[in-house]
């Protein structure tokens, strides 16, 4: 009798106990979805809240110091964000993005196709990114945190790099609508920029020291012969998966690196010059010598900050940013 009553006790304890661990895996998961739910909303209004755009600053291998910044303005009604990057000028079609549900934390998806998807296909010299998912790790009222989903190919672990995207700044008017660098309009390029031949001198100033590049403005008339043969090979424009950006224009760029002369095609960006190599049949002009450009300045890129034109005269600030948005380089282009 006494043995039936103590299988009785322990049988009640023990449904007792997994009544108690079945409640608490319950609010855990429950807590779990309320935490994800909450982030999710936090992210939509955010998003849509920064009426400039948020800013991601990803890194490329062409560059010790300067950081790439790719400014974003989201519509979370339409699921759209338009994309501004110094590599190039965003397609007209409109790039989609998706927020949901993952295992732990809410995903933010950018579509196949996207400057997000591309970077990431392209590789080290494009960005650090290693996927076009990321997880919402955190939001605040002026930051929102994402770590790429996936930290390389298809069989690697999870997570890779983190970013803490911030508000675009008030100053970076180069991130609006308007073009400086039109090449597609040649009235207004001759309009802004006085003539669309124009041989210029770039001085960068760099912790004290000097770095000079001569430069001359040409447009896509007088590279007729190579520019079709060019665009053939753009990294942002060759194919579907990374077909983010309008067919790019080029400048051609002659500087001096370790007392030998080079010269070499620079593409035009979103108010910006990009030293972004492309391979033409072995064409050094396009991919080595744009490397040497790179390492020669010390950034893969430089924004027109600001452009004043009065009369004759044209001032052009050049700059490119670290890792916070902070300006690391400048220079000033004058042309009198």
């Amino acid at each position: 009798m006494n043995t039936r009553i103590k299988i009785i006790v322990w049988g009640v304890l023990v449904l007792l106990f997994s009544s108690c661990e079945k409640d608490h895996l319950t609010r855990s998961v429950s807590d779990a979805e309320e935490r994800q739910a909450a982030l999710i909303s936090d992210l939509k209004s955010g998003l849509q809240d920064a009426t400039d755009g948020w800013v991601m600053m990803v890194k490329s291998s062409l560059s010790e110091v300067a950081y790439t910044p790719i400014v974003m303005k989201f519509d979370t009604v339409k699921n759209t964000v338009a994309i501004r990057t110094v590599y190039g000028l965003s397609n007209a079609a409109p790039t989609y993005f998706e927020i949901g549900k993952g295992t732990a934390q809410p995903l933010l998806t950018f579509s196949t196709g996207s400057l997000i998807s591309a970077l990431y296909r392209i590789g080290a010299e494009g960005s650090d990114l290693t996927d076009h998912i990321f997880k919402v790790m955190n939001v605040s009222k002026d930051t929102v945190t994402l770590q790429c989903y996936r930290s390389g190919g298809v069989y690697q672990p999870e997570g890779g790099a983190t970013y803490q995207l911030f508000r675009r700044p008030k100053g970076w008017k180069w991130a609006d609508e308007y073009r400086y660098f039109d090449l597609d309009d040649t009235n207004k390029w001759q309009q802004n920029f006085l003539n669309p031949t124009k041989e210029i001198a770039l001085d960068i100033v760099d912790q004290n020291k000097t770095k000079t590049a001569s430069t001359i403005w040409t447009n896509s008339a007088i590279l007729s012969s190579l520019l079709t043969t060019f665009r053939r090979n753009d990294p942002f424009n060759r194919d579907v998966s990374t077909k983010a950006l309008q067919p790019f224009h080029v400048f051609w760029i002659y500087f001096r690196k370790e007392n030998n002369s080079y010269q070499t095609a620079v593409t035009v960006g979103h108010n910006a010059l990009s030293f972004f190599p492309f391979s033409v049949n072995q064409n050094i002009s396009t991919s080595t010598h744009v490397r040497y450009l790179a390492d020669h300045l010390g950034t893969h890129y430089f924004v027109a900050k600001d452009v004043r034109l009065s009369g004759s005269q044209l001032d052009i600030d050049f700059v490119a940013y670290g890792k916070q948005g902070e300006e690391v380089l400048t220079t000033t282009y004058t042309s009198n």
